[in-house]
């Protein structure tokens, strides 16, 4: 089985949420766009963390994801695996975007804009 049929297999198996549901902006940005909430994606690592990952808001079938990040993304450490994420996410051919808090409470109007803007050239 090839790594995309693996993930594919996995999104069909694998739905679910970081145990806290999601959050009242993933929820807003989602409906918004027309997404999901908290798709769970396997990392595909058996002994090692993260042995999967949750995407804020997403499009399976054109692997689309949107991450809402808050305060705790300014973090060195936070922004590390942020990386390593977005990385892993890219490598299953996932198309990562990301927008903050502030983008979702103060500019609503205009990031749903801007995210449909780039959804669009995917």
């Amino acid at each position: 089985m090839t790594k995309s049929e693996q993930l594919d297999l996995a999104l069909k198996r694998n739905r679910g949420g970081k145990g806290q549901g999601p959050s009242p902006r993933e929820t807003r940005l989602a409906k918004a766009l027309g997404l999901s909430v908290h798709l769970v994606i396997p990392t595909g690592k058996r002994t090692t963390f993260p042995l999967h990952y949750t995407i804020d808001c997403a499009d399976s079938l054109r692997r689309i994801a949107i991450e809402v990040d808050g305060p705790s993304h300014r973090v060195l450490t936070v922004q590390a695996a942020d990386r390593r994420k977005t990385r892993l996410l890219r490598s299953y051919g996932w198309h990562v975007f990301r927008v903050t808090n502030d983008d979702v409470d103060k500019r609503f109007e205009k990031t749903v804009r801007r995210l449909r803007e780039r959804i669009r050239k995917v």
